[in-house]
């Protein structure tokens, strides 16, 4: 994918760039170091995407990207921000719990069938992606409190390393205006539902803070299917002193537009959960039982960011960050039939340092953005078994894993005419992972480059048409290199584990382009052709009983997204979304991956009687159709085509507001996901996932 590209920053742009791309980048800063660009222009008001590390014009980021703001969460109607990622296009959203709380979300023909993921979550700059597996706990966001959100599509391996092969999700979240603000939502809905949060904020001119607490219980439809939550953030930034008076691209936090002003910001996060998991059910099963009744997932999680921006003479910024990320987790699974529950406590610290400038080279003005990240994480785990009602009996396996990330990266773009400009960059990192347990398994040591080029055309004020080229990767994670579960194959013979300390990284080839424009004063639309080709895949190998480097795959694809403006206060949207993703080589050449959609269309109408603050209705009805999936890696168990609808409706006074919210509004029964497996006599077998029902929801929102 291509790298976000360039920000207004001193009448110049910057490109991502870094590791071992950064000597060549260094040798060209010399030159220019003595060569300040003149004063910038006056800031032109326009939508800026921070995505985090390089702000940039959206009608000038070489990439597939959709911004939302506050008022696109609120008219939208989604309950979570999977919901919310479903109706943006380019998004396969299945929920394997049937609750709305167990999300799995996957783009770009990518299927992580929820033990992994493809994709980065960023919260006020923090990645919160999980230590051991990469996968994402969506829970971690409450919409009510988010500013706005940046989706970018396709890797983002040149600015973010490991994991991003097929996209990034930033959330930003509530930003108070000067004084005092607060909300107070309270919810009930079907299935034993209960929400209910707080949220105050306080802005003042040097300093601003927000403080958030959310609880959510359910019961769920199915047997053994209760879930319930606490989640808190927090945040406090600072202004140190006020700076000059130029203009300035939004900081790394994700802060807007505004002054060059030295600034700290102080980030907290903590979700509490505990949730019962039904599993998957052989066909024909009744959906309301629970496949898996002694299996659950209780966790908490707290995270703490600290951030720096410190501006410098003439165009030039230097900004760290650095965070904390813990989770406890307890969690029992029944994987081919056997049982056991894992208790796991993961670590991890990062740091991140990063240095742009904007220059002028023989009459072009550019960008540049140089940085080093650097991550420690640990996971010390340890298996139990466990009786006949749940509870633990004995130990029977205990490990430690730490995998350390060195990364540098550089990004330069330069202005080749006055709406043509070309990025290029690249970042260098090297995993290094060590395990300690009963078995002595080698440590590794794994690299990648991820380049990057593309080019970005204007078009005025309108939009943009981009081409890009780039490299990405995802390494293995550690449980997949080093988790210790033991698998009873047959009386007398030694355990199987699915671990495998040899595996390599996954590497992927990414061509892309697009093109983002307005239609007339009420309409825009973007399209983008992706072409993705995958090496050394991990899957699990079922002859094996293990992960593998299995597979080669092809990802081929169209995205494409029309939004409407019209009066009085109606906006259509429409997404349609093509994937090809297929296996190369091997038995399964050609077949369409398991788990990915071959086609997803989603068709929404939003309607807003009132004007900002103002009194009146609203409402609103999305409907999305998915196609073309498979159980099975051989593409003889397809799963059926399903069509959900969603309503919304409510009523806004001034601070005050009440919605219904219906989802599957049509009760259609349907099987989101699936997968092959082993039973108690080595035969393969199909499980389903129910998908969930309908659900209705009642909100009461006050704001103060």
């Amino acid at each position: 994918m291509a790298t976000p590209a360039v920000v207004p920053y001193g009448g110049a742009t910057l490109a991502p760039m870094k590791y071992r791309a950064a000597p060549l980048l260094l040798l060209l800063a010399l030159p220019l170091a003595a060569e300040e660009p003149a004063a910038p222009p006056p800031y032109r008001e326009e939508i800026v995407v921070t995505a985090p590390k390089l702000p940039t014009a959206l009608e000038e980021t070489p990439s597939s990207i959709t911004v939302l703001s506050r008022e696109d969460v609120i008219r939208s109607g989604a309950e979570t921000l999977p919901d919310l990622l479903l109706s943006t296009g380019g998004f396969h959203v299945y929920d394997p719990t049937g609750t709305g709380t167990g999300a799995v979300v996957d783009l770009r023909g990518f299927y992580s069938a929820g033990e992994t993921s493809y994709a980065i979550l960023t919260i006020d700059g923090m990645t919160a992606n999980d230590v051991d597996t990469d996968r994402i706990d969506w829970n971690l966001i409450d919409l009510d409190r988010v500013e706005r959100i940046e989706i970018l599509r396709g890797p983002v391996s040149t600015l973010y390393g490991n994991v991003g092969m097929s996209g990034l999700i930033n959330v930003i979240t509530h930003r108070p205006d000067a004084g005092t603000d607060g909300t107070i939502v309270l919810g009930i809905g079907n299935e034993g539902k209960g929400e209910g949060s707080v949220a105050a904020s306080w802005a003042g001119e040097r300093a601003v803070a927000a403080f958030s607490l959310r609880r959510i219980t359910l019961s769920g439809f199915r047997e053994h299917n209760l879930y319930h939550s606490t989640q808190a953030q927090s945040r406090l930034s600072w202004t140190v002193h006020p700076g000059s008076a130029a203009p300035a691209s939004p900081a790394a936090n994700g802060e807007g537009g505004g002054r060059r002003e030295m600034g700290i910001v102080l980030s907290g996060l903590y979700l509490n959960s505990d949730r019962e998991l039904p599993g998957a059910l052989p066909a024909g099963t009744p959906t309301t039982e629970a496949g898996t009744p002694l299996d659950d997932d209780n966790g908490r999680t707290w995270q703490a960011g600290l951030s720096l921006s410190l501006p410098l003479p003439g165009s030039s910024e230097f900004e760290a960050t650095a965070n904390v990320r813990s989770k406890e987790q307890d969690r029992t699974d029944t994987l081919a039939f056997q049982t056991l529950t894992h208790g796991l406590d993961t670590r991890i610290g990062r740091g991140e340092a990063r240095y742009r400038r904007g220059f002028h080279l023989a009459g072009h003005t550019g960008r540049l953005l140089a940085g080093v990240e650097a991550s420690e994480g640990r996971v010390d785990s340890d298996y139990f078994r466990i009786n006949a009602v749940g509870a633990l009996n004995s130990r029977i396996d205990h490990a430690r894993a730490t995998r350390t990330t060195l990364g540098s990266f550089a990004l330069a773009e330069v202005d080749l005419a006055p709406a043509l400009a070309l990025s290029a960059g690249v970042r260098y990192d090297d995993l290094h992972g060590d395990f300690d347990g009963k078995v002595g398994l080698p440590d590794t040591v794994q690299s990648a480059t991820s380049p990057s080029l593309a080019l970005n055309y204007r078009l005025g004020e309108s939009g943009n048409a981009f081409l890009s080229a780039s490299r990405s990767f995802k390494a293995p994670t550690v449980e997949q290199l080093y988790d210790r579960r033991p698998f009873i194959i047959a009386r007398g013979l030694p355990p199987a584990f699915l671990s495998n300390a040899a595996l390599l990284p996954q590497r992927a080839t990414n061509y892309e382009a697009g093109l983002r424009t307005r239609l007339g004063n009420h309409a825009s639309t973007s399209l983008s052709v992706y072409s993705l080709v995958v090496t050394d895949e991990i899957g699990f190998d079922l002859s094996h009983l293990r992960f593998d480097n299995i597979a080669k795959s092809r990802h081929q694809g169209i995205e494409w997204n029309l939004t409407g403006d019209l009066k009085p206060g109606l906006r259509p949207r429409l997404s349609y979304t093509y994937s090809r993703a297929v296996f190369a080589g091997g038995s399964d050449d050609g077949h369409q991956i398991n788990g990915v959609p071959r086609s997803q269309v989603t068709a929404a109408l939003d309607w807003v009687s009132y004007g900002n603050g103002g009194t009146g209705p609203f409402g609103g009805v999305e409907v999305t159709q998915v196609r073309g999936q498979f159980v099975d890696e051989e593409n003889l168990l397809p799963l059926d085509p399903y069509t959900l609808v969603g309503a919304v409706v409510g009523i806004r006074f001034e601070k005050l507001a009440f919605d219904v919210t219906a989802r599957n509004l049509l009760n259609r029964q349907f099987s989101p996901d699936g997968f092959v497996t082993l039973d108690t006599r080595g035969h393969a077998i199909a499980l389903y996932y129910p998908g969930t029902p309908r659900t209705v929801t009642a909100r009461l929102r006050i704001d103060f």
